[in-house]
């Protein structure tokens, strides 16, 4: 009986590494957040830290395609959102590959001693993050409202309904608590 418990839990052990697949093999799978979208392929869903400028704008593309898809957009609203998120990656990619920058940097001097790190220094990074951020912000807030004039009103709705699912899924990853009316907090800091 030891043996036949060992030898099962031997395959079960050797078989781990077989069952990570790539996900990006051909076989459909089933996204793990539960939405609607598809399941990500190379490039997409990246931590930012591991984005390459051509990674972001793999993502962007892969946006666009899959909001065209959901809201049904006819050919005349694919043209025009392709110039808008043309120009929303044009303007976002340099903002985005700077933020990167900041926070690696900011990343180092925060793992640095207390004792040796330049608290100045320290500011000024975390300052030029915050810009960043806002900036970055402004830009989305610019283009999706260029998106929605775009849309129809029953698509501007499914729109507005797919930004609050995306809001709450990435609230409830990042530990964010008390969302509604926009007053939100982490639910603890570290």
């Amino acid at each position: 009986m030891k043996k036949i418990i060992l030898s099962i839990f031997v395959l079960g052990v050797l078989s781990v590494p077989a069952m990570a697949v790539c996900p990006c093999s051909d076989a459909p799978k089933a996204p793990v957040c539960g939405c609607k979208r598809p399941a990500p392929v190379c490039g997409c869903h990246k931590p930012f830290s591991q984005m390459t400028p051509d990674d972001f704008v793999k993502m962007m593309r892969d946006r666009q395609a899959f909001l065209e898809s959901q809201l049904g957009l006819t050919a005349e609203q694919k043209a025009k959102t392709k110039v808008i998120f043309e120009k929303k990656i044009n303007e976002l990619t340099p903002v985005m590959t700077e933020l990167k920058a900041k926070k690696a940097e900011l990343r180092i001097l925060s793992e640095q001693c207390l004792l040796t790190v330049d608290k100045n220094k320290k500011q000024a990074l975390e300052e030029a993050v915050l810009t960043l951020k806002e900036t970055k912000q402004s830009i989305m807030e610019k283009y999706n409202k260029e998106f929605e004039a775009v849309l129809t009103e029953e698509q501007r709705t499914e729109f507005k309904e797919m930004k609050a699912q995306k809001r709450d899924r990435h609230h409830k990853m990042k530990g964010f608590a008390d969302c509604q009316g926009g007053g939100c907090r982490l639910k603890n800091k570290y």
